[in-house]
């Protein structure tokens, strides 16, 4: 469960079409790089887990969906 207050959440909106779209371009460099400017630790590591996962890093995506859980 993310804790994502207000500042996230407004982050979260102005750029979630831009996400969506690197993401469906598997663009995963430029999502990480623009998740990490806009939004806060917890959703930074989440979405640098799904970009590793989309490169085929499994033990770098454990790594950071750990961190994102753990909340490190």
């Amino acid at each position: 469960m993310f804790d994502c207050r207000l500042q996230c959440g407004i982050s979260y909106s102005k750029r979630k079409g831009d996400w969506k779209r690197l993401h469906e371009r598997s663009q995963w460099r430029d999502l990480a790089v623009s998740v990490l400017q806009r939004l806060s630790q917890h959703y930074s590591y989440f979405m640098l887990a799904e970009a590793a996962k989309g490169m085929g890093l499994k033990q770098a995506a454990a790594t950071y969906y750990n961190a994102c859980v753990g909340g490190r």
